[in-house]
Parts: C-alpha cells; structure tokens; sequence
C-alpha cells in the first residue's frame, strides 16, 4: 500500500502529460453526437490515455520490484512469498546459490511478462495517434453532482508527499 501510494504522483505527472496533447475536439464531437461526460471519457479520453496508463504500470511494476525490502520483510516471515523474493532466497540467501534458475525467472518476470502485457494491451501504437494539430485549448467540463466525491477521492492522492 505504501509503496503503490509512492508512486501515484508519477502516474499522475505522466498522464497529465498524455492528456494535454489530447485534441478538444475529439471531445466535443462526441458531446455534440449524444454523449455525455461519462460516455466521452469512456469512449474517448480513456482509449487516448490508454498508452501513458499502459506505460505508467509498467513503470510503477518494475519500480515496485525495486522495493523488495517491503516483501522481505513483512510477506515472508508471514509466509507469503512473491517472485521477488524467490528469486532473493534461491540465487542469494540459499547454501548453494542457483543463479540459473534466479535469472531464468528474472527474464521470465521482466521481459516475458511485461513486453507480453504492453503488446496485448495496445498491439499496434498507430491506433493512438490523431492526425491533425491542436485546434483548441481543453476545457473544463463540468461534473455536477459529482464534484464533492470525486474531490474528496482525489484529495489523499494530491496531498501525498
């Protein structure tokens, strides 16, 4: 919990990156079709988004990797082990050391998992592109109703340290 909540500015801070190149008027055209604000999001924002999301869990997976410590510590006394740890105990703590095997599951943890999970989820990177400038500048969009619960959501993650 207090290492996913860590890495929460740095999710945000590459989102909101992705989120300012993306085109009002793909926004617009949707609100002026028929759709609402929650239909906009889901049908438009998101499926834009959805490359800096992709990246940014992957980011936030190996960083979390980085901090096995909290595992080590807390999980495994508890007798909760993760791959991290297995790969810790057999390739460093164990009598005799299998390195094979530590950095067999290392490249299975690293680079089958993750280029498997970024290749299913966003398969060809040209669905994401728009073609054309910036027409506009973003606009607010009002949230009626929801103004106050989604603010009081948003509160602990903005005042994190």
């Amino acid at each position: 919990m207090a290492a996913g909540l860590s890495l929460a500015p740095l999710t945000f801070l590459y989102c909101l990156g992705a989120a300012r190149t993306i085109d009002p008027t793909l926004e617009d055209a949707a609100r002026l079709s028929g759709a609402g604000p929650f239909r906009t999001v889901i049908a438009i924002t998101l499926p834009l988004l959805r490359p800096a999301i992709v990246t940014t869990t992957i980011l936030n997976f190996v960083l979390a990797l980085e901090l096995f410590a909290m595992p080590l510590l807390l999980a495994v006394p508890g007798g909760m082990h993760f791959l991290t740890t297995f790969i810790y105990s057999e390739g460093f703590e164990a009598t005799t050391p299998d390195h094979a095997l530590a950095s067999a599951v290392a490249v299975m943890l690293i680079g089958i998992v993750l280029v498997f999970f970024q290749m299913r989820l966003l398969g060809d990177g040209q669905r994401f592109l728009t073609i054309g400038g910036k027409a506009g500048r973003a606009r607010m969009m009002g949230l009626g109703p929801w103004r106050w619960p989604i603010a009081l959501t948003l509160a602990p993650i903005s005042s994190s340290p």
